[in-house]
């Protein structure tokens, strides 16, 4: 089972996700496939963000053999919030869906 963690503290903004939604065999799960695609596509917004000075990636690790993520973003809340919500609503859609791979904390769920 993946286990993902969000939370949002004022402008500052975490996600970690551990483990592996075996759903299928490794390198053909279309769950954990899904999971990182999202918290990837966060991560390289974020970088892109950081250019521009709109933000500050603080710690991102993604390893995707261990199936470990984690991601520290500070910065600009009217540029990052959009962004922060497009990935938990994703991330609720796969939680909803594969409840038996994923497991979706923190943020009110």
């Amino acid at each position: 089972m993946t286990v993902i963690q969000l939370e949002q503290i004022s402008n500052r903004f975490y996600v970690t996700a551990s483990g592996h939604a075996c759903y299928s065999e490794y390198g053909k799960d279309i769950v954990c496939a899904a999971v990182s695609t999202l918290i990837q596509s966060f991560g390289f917004f974020c970088e892109d963000m950081q250019e521009e000075s709109k933000c500050i990636v603080r710690h991102m690790v993604f390893n995707e053999v261990d199936g470990v993520y984690i991601l520290v973003v500070e910065g600009d809340v009217n540029t990052l919030e959009p962004a922060y919500k497009m990935l938990k609503t994703g991330l609720e859609a796969i939680a909803n869906n594969f409840p038996k791979n994923i497991l979706l904390a923190g943020e009110n769920n």
